[in-house]
């Protein structure tokens, strides 16, 4: 009895294992997309501080030329 549960076990667990590894690969990837994420959303919020400071920039010049 003792052996035919552990045999059991085991075959449960073989059949686990492979979904177990591909959830530990989805996982890296999840980790690695985050990271992009977050460096792209950096990359985002300076160039729309640098637009928004070309963008003054272009205002004062504009002024400058009225005027």
């Amino acid at each position: 009895m003792k052996e035919e549960t552990w045999n059991k076990i085991k075959e449960l667990y073989d059949k686990i294992k492979p979904f177990q590894e591909q959830i530990e690969t989805l996982e890296e990837q999840l980790e690695s997309i985050e990271e992009a994420s977050y460096v792209i959303s950096n990359d985002l919020y300076d160039l729309q501080n640098e637009h928004k400071r070309f963008l003054e920039q272009l205002r004062e010049v504009r002024k400058q030329i009225i005027i």
